[in-house]
């Protein structure tokens, strides 16, 4: 081979390699830390922050890992840290980790708050599509026009129950415009009340 057209496919190569490396760094697979915060307006500002974690994206599901402090789920502030007065309600520390437990929860060792994880697949097209299923089960047979109503999906399963069988399945597609760079994303959805915009922004980082 020419010497000459050695030479000149050496740099073609080399750019080759950076133009697929840009395009494999430019994902939303991966794991992410993230922020949930809700902004009045558009969603160029900024808003109060009410929930973060960990995401983990596949090439088609993405579980959320919720973690929320005692802090976090008290409305008023703590009183030495380990106790939640409201609405002349009691709450201990433990008492809040107990029902987080009885929820489905963990407890974050370094911490002591709630991780909560859930699932969801989603599709991207013009926008990133998160569908989330929920399925109620035990349900009278009353319950089925309702689930229907609902947009669900009504089966029945005799071994559950004689009376309590009834099986609702509930699919949800939420819409959220996908900004993304290498090491941040952005997902956001805005919706309207009382006539005041909201946006709901989700940060993403590596």
């Amino acid at each position: 081979m020419n010497n000459k057209i050695i030479v000149l496919m050496i740099p073609l190569f080399f750019f080759a390699c950076e133009a697929e490396d840009d395009a494999a760094e430019n994902t939303i697979v991966g794991s992410w830390n993230y922020t949930v915060s809700e902004i009045e307006g558009s969603c160029d500002g900024t808003g109060e922050q009410e929930a973060s974690g960990t995401a983990i994206f596949t090439d088609t599901e993405v579980t959320f890992y919720d973690i929320q402090s005692f802090a976090q789920w008290c409305d008023e502030d703590l009183v030495n840290d380990t106790l939640c007065v409201e609405y002349g309600d009691s709450t201990s520390l433990s008492d809040y980790q107990e029902m987080c437990i009885d929820d489905g929860g963990t407890i974050d060792a370094s911490t002591g708050g709630c991780i909560n994880s859930w699932i969801n697949t989603y599709t991207i097209s013009d926008s990133l599509y998160l569908i989330q299923q929920e399925t109620y089960v035990g349900l009278e047979d009353t319950m089925e026009e309702d689930c229907v109503e609902e947009g669900g999906v009504w089966t029945v399963d005799e071994s559950i129950s004689t009376e309590y069988n009834g099986i609702c399945t509930v699919t949800d597609s939420s819409e959220w415009e996908l900004t993304l760079d290498a090491s941040t994303a952005s997902l956001t959805q805005t919706y309207t009340e009382d006539d005041t915009l909201y946006c709901v922004k989700i940060s993403l980082t590596k």
